[in-house]
């Protein structure tokens, strides 16, 4: 099966921009491209909910981005999110009463905001 890409380095961006551009108002870009949040994000005194991967075909999870699922979602392909990209999403879905995390990640890089961030792990790899 042949791929239509532009520029190899850019799939991705395009890709989520694309998700974007076809999610009727529901998602929006941020300041880092491989996170993309709800448009209401953060919401009030709402826990934000964060969560994200890598796959081999489009970042997984894009598609639980919503009100009353998802706010914010880190997204890779063929390798996994950065720890920095979860800490911008952390940033991006804090409202104050902190964030779930329901991914797998190297937290050594995000310590310095460990103590806002209410975090959940289904497996943890790290160093804790």
């Amino acid at each position: 099966m042949q791929k239509f890409i532009n520029k190899p380095e850019l799939v991705v961006d395009e890709m989520l921009l694309g998700f974007v551009r076809n999610s009727q108002g529901l998602v929006t870009t941020t300041d880092n491209s491989g996170v993309l949040k709800y448009v209401e994000t953060p919401i009030g005194s709402k826990v934000g909910i964060v969560t994200g991967g890598g796959s081999g075909h489009k970042p997984a999870f894009i598609g639980y981005i919503g009100r009353n699922i998802v706010d914010v979602v880190v997204g890779e392909i063929f390798s996994s999110p950065t720890a920095s990209a979860f800490l911008d999403a952390f940033r991006i879905a804090d409202s104050g009463s902190g964030v779930a995390c329901l991914r797998k990640f190297d937290i050594r890089k995000t310590k310095e905001y460990i103590e806002k961030v209410c975090l959940t792990f289904a497996y943890d790899s790290a160093e804790t």
